[in-house]
């Protein structure tokens, strides 16, 4: 498209567009757009239909509409010293409407410079105090050329930053498809037709100027199709390079499972015998294993990735568990020390607060490989930790890793580790194929005998009183009570109690007579073992 006689690049500078210079290109690439290509692929988060120009006499209270009319009045109030009211009205030859905004006072100055002037305003009617208003509503002085057509349109509400309005973004936007150079599409043509999808330059134009919300969908579809796909092939190509990859046959057959079961005090479920095997099918195999364990908390992940652990480790190599917090990692440690060393296995733990000796003893026999096993948080992967011999790789939670952590825990293995990935968190399986396209997936679908489902309720602030009574019943049969808080400290910027406050009010208040105990990551090693004993 030409918007001019220039001829932009998708490369050039977005400061460079008529209406963004120096100062707007700042504020623009806060969200990203510091290029053509960013502003054109800045997809709108929802659209808002204005196409509804509505008569005011036929308005009702709770509608988001459009209405058309000659400004009649505009004042300003102020109220307490601190807050401005903008009171407008427009008339539509009719009947009326009052439209309120807050701390705006250029909107007045504007008002009264366009008295007597058309103008559109889009906005939730409200039943006010002398009749039907709209507070703080989108607004546009008609000037006679074609403002009313662009403003009474299906409208794209973008992602915004400090300093930059939709309005302005919008206009941007505009310009922007206007320049648009040829784009090259990279959908075969062939696949546009199968599955009925518009050209790249179609799409990008009906994402930023829908003539309607069909049409603008259809656009977000054929975008949404192209980035799915382009996912999907870098997967695939990554999978194909792993199975192509050589890496670690390891021994890993029954009687290593037998060895293990000898020594768990109740019987493995179906359920991980069957992804034991999955498990030690691909450890047997000369390529390195990619595989995500899936089961809900309770499931039995920990003894599966046991299993392996003991299969890497009966092979002459070791194992390495990587996980998102020193809690879990420091939970983990003990019970795989609880587990194992009845089997004459080593287990070390290395996360970050260890004393500085602590830390270098560590490292020495995990080095050394007098450490069968290392248990850490991001630990693992610091300059300064290294295997003699690393042969599996188990990353728990992945959810919080990047898959670039991942490599590097990966690369300070010996030859091509096989890595499993375990996560408790509930992903359906169409999504998995997708976020986890390039792991073999085992689901742990079946609980340990006695284990009780869980059940998940929701309470609002206001059955407080009701949950604490609950709380108290189950303390005074004997059981334990868990109470899980965000953040660790107080925060201005977000709503959440942190530990802290919250363990000073179980104690002092709803809790009082109990013994309520703390437990979070700024504690010392020491102060967590007393808590958790």
């Amino acid at each position: 498209m030409s918007g001019g006689s220039r001829e932009y690049r998708l490369d050039d500078e977005v400061r460079f567009l008529k209406g963004v210079g120096p100062r707007n290109a700042e504020k623009l690439a806060k969200i990203g757009v510091r290029t053509l290509y960013d502003l054109l692929y800045l997809i709108p988060r929802r659209y808002e239909d204005r196409t509804n120009v509505r008569p005011i006499r036929s308005l009702r209270s709770g509608e988001t509409v459009t209405v058309r009319g000659r400004i009649i009045d505009a004042k300003k109030e102020t109220k307490g010293g601190r807050l401005t009211l903008i009171k407008g009205a427009i008339s539509d030859g009719d009947s009326a409407i009052r439209l309120v905004w807050f701390n705006q006072k250029w909107v007045y100055d504007a008002l009264t410079r366009s008295m007597g002037r058309e103008m559109v305003a889009y906005g939730t009617v409200k039943e006010g105090m002398w009749g039907l208003q709209m507070e703080s509503p989108e607004w546009e002085i008609l000037d006679g050329e074609g403002g009313e057509e662009l403003f009474a349109s299906v409208v794209p509400v973008y992602p915004l930053t400090e300093g930059i309005s939709q309005k302005v973004l919008r206009r941007i936007a505009r310009t922007a498809v206007s320049v648009m150079p040829a784009l090259p599409d990279p959908l075969p043509e062939e696949i546009r037709k199968q599955f009925g999808l518009s050209h790249i330059a179609e799409a990008i134009r009906a994402v930023h100027l829908p003539e309607s919300l069909a049409e603008a969908e259809e656009a977000r579809r054929r975008l949404v199709f192209e980035e799915f796909l382009i996912l999907q092939l870098a997967l695939a190509l990554r999978r194909a390079e792993v199975v192509a990859a050589s890496g670690i046959s390891f021994d890993a057959t029954d009687v290593n499972l037998a060895e293990l079961e000898e020594i768990l005090p109740w019987p493995l479920t179906n359920a991980q015998k069957r992804v034991i095997g999955e498990i030690y099918r691909d450890m047997r195999s000369p390529h390195p294993m990619n595989r995500l364990l899936q089961g809900d908390v309770g499931s039995g992940k920990t003894v599966v990735a046991a299993a392996a652990m003991l299969a890497a480790i009966r092979s002459g190599y070791q194992a390495a568990l990587m996980v998102p917090t020193e809690i879990l990692a420091e939970q983990h440690y003990i019970n795989l020390t609880r587990l194992l060393e009845h089997l004459g296995l080593d287990i070390e733990l290395l996360v970050g607060r260890l004393t500085k000796r602590e830390k270098d003893r560590a490292r020495e026999r995990t080095r050394s490989g007098e450490a069968h096993i290392a248990v850490g948080t991001h630990a693992l992967i610091q300059e300064g930790v290294e295997f003699k011999k690393l042969g599996l790789v188990v990353v728990d939670e992945q959810h919080r890793f990047g898959v670039l952590q991942r490599g590097r825990l990966r690369e300070k293995g010996y030859g091509n580790p096989d890595v499993l990935v375990m996560t408790a968190t509930p992903i359906p399986r169409t999504l998995t194929l997708t976020l986890y396209g390039d792991l073999d997936l085992s689901v742990l679908d079946e609980m340990p005998p006695g284990r009780k489902p869980i059940k998940t309720y929701w309470k609002s602030r206001t059955e407080r009183e009701a949950v604490d009574d609950g709380v108290r019943k189950l303390l005074d049969a004997g059981a334990q009570v868990y109470v899980v808080c965000p953040l660790i400290e107080e925060s201005e910027k977000m709503q959440a109690q942190a530990a802290t406050e919250l363990y000073e009010d179980l104690s002092e208040r709803w809790l009082g007579g109990y013994r309520v105990g703390l437990l979070h990551g700024q504690m010392k090693t020491a102060e967590k073992a007393e808590v958790m004993d």
